[in-house]
């Protein structure tokens, strides 16, 4: 017998699609209404702590696995957590029991970001050239020290141990009056005191995460557009497609990808593995892939719909259970059962939030390629200016057999939808994390600067 403890905070489980298995026991631990299908769970233990954003006590949470976990003793245990908070409690119950899984010592190394490019640049593997700015801020010693270990601009900055997935802790630095701007202003920043990584950007490529296990690469999740990132158009309010490719479709159109995964999981967990593991990188050529960095879970909310909607309506944690537990995922993976039959292509097109009020949801038209739109606002609601990945006015979900008419469909539907956002006229009303406006001003959203709606 199995039993497979899953822990939950702040996280709704999604296990429709799961077959489970007669020799394997389910048992979830988290607060009220923490499973959104209960079917596939053999026992739900109700545990009270605090799911406030603010609140990170969840001891008792963890106190609840532990004990189940040590009364589980006979059987073979597995412990599964599916937020990044609760990682490295859950490791330590392994540790401690002696359970199979990640320990804390995998878990650090796949966190501690220097010293995970430095073992997967022995490997062998091409990774993002970088360097780790000191806390106190000395922007002349910085910017020395940049131009060494990087070499030219442009150069992206971010946090190594970022508190927060918002974008305005990031930037991209084009010369050397920029980088010292901005290294001078970060005293008044959010996180004054964190520090900073400074890789080299990269330019003319796909940024990419594969999801793969055990048996491999199980797909990939791409930007369509090779010329921007996915920070510049959430940062400029561009919209932007991402791409779902099985492992069949990774190897047509990005070939080299799967080698590369294969590569890396070996380099980074050569003693275990987790049941999956999201590796990131930038994509070239298939002899010119560089090594971003890993995760345990998808890298945001956007990807975790676009991995729904493009595996059968699975979520991604059943991916998960089903590697974990050895169960064939061919049948969820989007690939084609019949001979012969043409297997569909997923993209998602975001529309990144622009400061304002949302006036209209403007109607979007139908297509050849199969389309799902789905508004993330309100009419009328007051928006901010876009501070993640996740911050979007409107998602379109497409899907067709031919990836060539796909990717003219999304080019049209990029081209062609016009969204308006009325300018707040207090432009200093929130200035805890905002940008001017001036640095932005490619946004692709019609901006009216005006309170009154009406026209003249």
């Amino acid at each position: 017998m199995t039993t497979v403890i899953i822990a939950l905070w702040r996280y709704r489980l999604n296990l429709r699609g799961f077959n489970k298995p007669s020799h394997v026991r389910i048992i979830v631990v988290g607060p009220a209404n923490c499973v959104v299908d209960e079917t596939c769970v053999d026992v739900l233990h109700h545990v009270d702590c605090a799911i406030n954003i603010r609140d990170a006590n969840h001891s008792q949470l963890v106190q609840k696995v532990r004990e189940l976990a040590a009364n589980y003793g006979a059987t073979n245990r597995r412990l599964c957590a599916f937020e990044k908070e609760l990682q490295k409690a859950i490791a330590k119950i392994r540790f401690d029991l002696d359970i199979e899984g990640l320990l804390p010592e995998q878990l650090e190394q796949l966190l501690h970001l220097k010293d995970l490019r430095a073992l997967t640049r022995r490997s062998g593997l091409t990774t993002v050239r970088h360097c780790i700015l000191a806390s106190q801020s000395q922007p002349d010693a910085w910017l020395e020290r940049a131009r060494i270990q990087i070499g030219g601009f442009p150069m992206f900055v971010k946090p190594v141990l970022p508190s927060t997935a918002c974008m305005h802790t990031r930037h991209i630095a084009c010369n050397e009056h920029d980088f010292l701007t901005w290294a001078r202003g970060r005293t008044d920043g959010i996180s004054p005191n964190v520090e900073y990584v400074v890789e080299e950007c990269l330019q003319n490529g796909h940024e990419f995460t594969a999801m793969c296990s055990k048996a491999g690469l199980i797909g990939t999740v791409a930007m369509v557009d090779s010329q921007r990132t996915l920070f510049e158009c959430a940062r400029d309010q561009v919209p932007y497609a991402v791409e779902y490719l099985t492992a069949e479709q990774t190897r047509d159109i990005f070939p080299g990808i799967e080698s590369f995964v294969m590569h890396t999981m070996k380099s980074v967990l050569n003693r275990s593995f987790p049941s999956l593991l999201f590796i990131r990188g930038y994509y070239k050529s298939h002899n010119s892939i560089y090594f971003v960095s890993t995760s345990l879970e998808p890298k945001s909310d956007s990807h975790r719909r676009l991995l729904h909607a493009a595996r059968n309506s699975t979520a991604w944690e059943v991916a998960y259970l089903e590697s974990l537990l050895g169960i064939s995922q061919s049948s969820q993976n989007g690939e084609c059962s019949s001979k012969g039959a043409r297997s569909q292509h997923h993209i998602l097109v975001n529309f990144p939030t622009s400061e304002g009020v949302l006036l209209h949801q403007t109607s979007i038209p139908k297509r050849t390629a199969e389309i799902r739109v789905a508004w993330r606002v309100s009419e009328g609601e007051e928006l901010y200016d876009c501070d993640t990945a996740d911050s979007n006015i409107l998602q379109v979900f497409l899907s067709h057999t031919d990836r060539a008419r796909l990717l003219q469909e999304v080019r049209e539907l990029i081209n062609e939808t016009d969204i308006t956002v009325d300018r707040l006229s207090a432009a200093d009303k929130h200035s805890v994390c905002r940008r001017s406006h001036h640095l932005h001003p490619r946004s692709s959203l019609n901006q009216l600067t005006r309170s009154c709606t009406t026209t003249d």
